[in-house]
């Protein structure tokens, strides 16, 4: 490798920050470069975005949406050239970084059915790193359906987002609160649940092992909402 005068400054540069980012126009030895870094005495490692196994490892949808839509149990409209189709949300989302939507390339979202479900009832919270900037690092959806608030729960979801590369659905949760009121007891079972299943990628603004610890009582907070007052 030609000797380059940025080598110096970007070893310097990691002695006072855990990440550099070297970003610049293609086929100009980027990763030449930090192989050759990452080679010597320095400890480094290195990361390549043509790499689609560390895209896949980015990749951290942080929207409000898709939680939701999958604890409401919703419908994804879809339309392109072949026709129009309609996909259920929970099956909408694929834990892949690159391809992460079940449709096509030419299809495009045209809406989102909600069922008409008598009894159903919906939770949701979220952490956000400030107001200003208020995509969640982690968000709960949570859904339950009951004859009257105080009557056994009959179906129920919960939905973790920006855990992972698509939402996640804890079906232990659910299974804890089906088939009893909604209690304290039954609330504490599925957090617990839900911290136990959460594997959060540590590629937020916020660490990963802090996001872990916050789903339980989030959870709880989510579940809260729906208690009988």
């Amino acid at each position: 490798m030609f000797q380059r005068h940025i080598v110096a400054q970007v070893i310097g540069a990691l002695g006072d920050n855990p990440v550099v980012l070297l970003h610049g126009a293609r086929q100009t030895g980027k990763t030449t470069l930090a192989r050759y870094i990452a080679a010597g005495p320095h400890r480094a490692r290195y990361l390549t975005l043509d790499d689609a196994a560390v895209i896949d490892l980015l990749a951290l949808p942080t929207d409000d949406t898709s939680p939701l839509v999958i604890a409401l149990g919703a419908r994804i409209e879809l339309h392109g050239p072949a026709g129009s189709r309609s996909v259920d949300a929970a099956s909408f989302y694929n834990d892949d970084g690159i391809q992460y939507l079940r449709k096509q390339p030419d299809e495009l979202v045209t809406g989102i059915s909600l069922p008409s479900i008598e009894g159903g009832q919906a939770g949701y919270v979220k952490v956000s790193r400030r107001s200003s900037v208020d995509f969640p690092v982690l968000s709960v959806a949570a859904w339950v359906r009951r004859e009257t608030p105080q009557a056994p729960v009959l179906e129920a979801r919960v939905v973790l987002g920006a855990v992972g590369s698509a939402p996640v659905i804890v079906e232990e949760a659910a299974r804890i609160l089906k088939g009893r009121p909604l209690s304290r007891e039954s609330i504490e079972g599925a957090a617990e649940a839900a911290g136990r299943r959460a594997r959060p990628l540590d590629n937020a603004d916020v660490n990963g092992l802090w996001r872990k610890r916050v789903v339980r009582p989030y959870v709880a907070r989510a579940l809260e909402q729906l208690e009988p007052s």
